[in-house]
């Protein structure tokens, strides 16, 4: 019986390029972002730019998992203090109000085609421990999320953002 000594090197190649294959293809989200329209879309079918045209905003998605977003409406107003405690009520709620910020860890699901932010911290205790899914929709250097119907201002409504590649 003749023996065949390179079964077992070209079986260890093929295991090792499936072990390189990715699994599914997960869109190529790792990288900074700029946002560029943030609406909200009521149910009753009325679409409003929630910090009008030009809302600012950054998300960050490393490769390593981690992920942090930063949405800041352009029009709040300074305190009329420069102690960062010493702000009024009303100024304090204005700015609240004007600003989303989170980070935490992601995973893409490419297959339902949703990112998943697990929020380890947040401006809003409220999110801290939960798990954030949005719609992803990936197409050249422009990202879109989509939240599920969200709580806000006494209404549910769905939140679209667009975001722009940055570098």
């Amino acid at each position: 019986m003749r023996k065949n000594h390179l079964a077992p090197a070209v079986g260890l190649l093929c295991l090792a390029f499936a072990a390189a294959a990715p699994a599914a293809e997960e869109p190529a989200i790792v990288g900074s972002w700029r946002l560029v329209s943030y609406e909200e879309h009521a149910a009753d079918g009325t679409v409003t730019a929630v910090w009008g045209s030009a809302p600012q905003g950054r998300l960050m998605y490393d490769a390593g998992g981690r992920m942090a977003v930063q949405l800041i409406d352009p029009r709040r107003r300074p305190f009329a203090s420069e102690d960062r405690l010493g702000g009024t009520a009303e100024e304090v709620r204005k700015a609240f109000e004007g600003c989303v910020a989170y980070f935490g860890s992601y995973r893409v699901d490419a297959k339902a085609g949703v990112v998943i932010h697990h929020v380890d911290g947040a401006l809003l205790p409220n999110m801290i421990g939960t798990d954030q899914r949005r719609q992803l929709v990936l197409s050249g250097n422009r990202l879109t999320l989509t939240t599920p119907p969200i709580l806000r201002g006494g209404r549910r409504s769905t939140f679209v953002l667009v975001w722009e590649r940055e570098g």
